[in-house]
């Protein structure tokens, strides 16, 4: 645990993340019945280990906050972790986010499915390898009058990131 300002850090094994929620809200001392946020970073250059999802909790009455930091193991292109609904329903949204934008698996969701993109949508755009234009763009066409997905051609060649420094 590292203590920053007025926060501390829990670094956690995915395997440990529900037990430890467990006795973080129902330990007298901890008493962090807060939920109030989690995101996700991505680092491609970690290896196995890409994706940290972060849970901040909150004591109410001490106004002490703990973050959750897990880093999820990658397995066949998606990282993978433990889901916190069971013990706060706030996370149930946000795990659902992390899941349609980073590709991060919650094991145990009650309804992990697209939210934010359409459900043809390939990839997780909030991931570092994913290009900055996408792959396709969707127009409207007047002679089916309706949306049709067409590939994505650029001309420039900032298609592809590549993430080697080009000063060395």
């Amino acid at each position: 645990m590292i203590r920053r300002n007025d926060f501390y850090i829990l670094y956690l094994n995915t395997k440990l993340l529900v037990q430890i929620a467990k006795i973080l809200t129902t330990n007298s001392f901890f008493f962090q019945k807060g939920f109030m946020d989690a995101w996700a970073c991505h680092f491609p250059e970690r290896g196995d280990q890409q994706y940290q999802v972060n849970y901040l909790l909150l004591n109410l009455i001490e106004n002490r906050r703990i973050i959750l930091r897990v880093f999820a193991p990658q397995f066949n292109g998606v990282g993978v972790t433990n889901s916190l609904v069971t013990l706060f329903a706030g996370s149930n949204w946000v795990e659902r986010e992390m899941w349609d934008l980073f590709g991060i698996f919650f094991n145990g969701h009650p309804d992990l499915r697209r939210i934010l993109t359409d459900y043809g949508f390939e990839g997780f755009p909030l991931r570092k390898d994913f290009p900055i234009n996408g792959y396709y763009e969707l127009r409207f066409n007047f002679v089916k009058a309706g949306l049709v997905y067409q590939p994505l051609k650029l001309t420039q060649d900032f298609r592809k990131f590549n993430f080697q420094s080009p000063w060395v």
